[in-house]
């Protein structure tokens, strides 16, 4: 239930605010693909992620 809130909430907010949200909740992680102007998708992710997931974003 909480990780459903977390995700909508995330959503309103946008990404940047969403992260800083997120951030904001001790052993909350999340990953964001955000669709660009151009369709392109961008991986977003907070700071945590890959320490608890194992997953590195590449930079562009």
């Amino acid at each position: 239930m909480t990780a459903d809130a977390l995700a909508t909430t995330v959503f309103v907010m946008g990404p940047e605010d969403g992260l800083r949200f997120v951030e904001s909740w001790p052993g909350a992680e999340a990953f964001l693909l955000v669709r660009e102007p151009d369709g392109t998708f961008t991986p977003m992710a907070s700071s945590g992620f890959e320490a608890l997931t194992g997953v590195r974003l590449v930079p562009k």
